[in-house]
């Protein structure tokens, strides 16, 4: 089986998460934010586990061409935008707190400066849900939240500029090469 390898949306998640819940870190414990559904041993408790669940387009792309300075060559600019959803489970004693704090960070400054480096954008939190659910033998408390954010992600290829046009002119039966510069 090979590692996973998060993208970079989903790194940036979890930063945000680290960001976050470093809070309820203590001398003897860091809270861990991993990815959900991955092989290996869970982490010691508390911890959060976040799972993409959706990214899907939120229009055509917004394309653009652009004179670039340096010769006669074009730029063109393909800007595509993505509405996504990540889950988000807190497992431990402080986990509705920890919760609560994760839905108020999405206006907090540290969080929105960290994500736009990320060029991520959490967008809101629509509710979340305390459950317990039956681990193995025991019952495990948890609280559940979906968060949707924001990115966009820009296509770049070099267009060369058209130096000069040779067309053949045809008049009155006579015929004449052309060249434009």
């Amino acid at each position: 089986m090979s590692e996973y390898s998060p993208s970079t949306q989903e790194q940036a998640l979890q930063a945000w998460l680290r960001l976050v819940l470093a809070q309820f870190d203590t001398d003897t414990h860091t809270v861990q934010a991993i990815y959900a559904r991955q092989a290996g041993t869970r982490p010691d408790k508390p911890y959060a586990a976040l799972q993409v669940l959706t990214e899907v387009e939120t229009g055509p792309p917004e394309t653009e061409l652009t004179d670039t300075a340096a010769d006669s060559d074009f730029e063109h600019h393909a800007d595509q935008h993505y509405l996504g959803t990540v889950q988000v489970d807190v497992y431990g004693d402080n986990h509705a707190q920890m919760m609560r704090v994760l839905r108020r960070s999405i206006a907090d400054p540290r969080v929105r400066e960290q994500n736009m480096t990320a060029k991520l954008y959490l967008v809101d939190s629509p509710g979340g849900q305390h459950s317990t659910i039956l681990r193995d033998t025991s019952w495990e408390h948890r609280s559940q939240c979906d968060f949707r954010y924001a990115f966009a992600e820009r296509d770049t290829t070099d267009v060369a500029a058209v130096e000069s046009v040779v067309a053949t002119v045809n008049a009155n039966d006579l015929s004449q090469e052309v060249t434009v510069p």
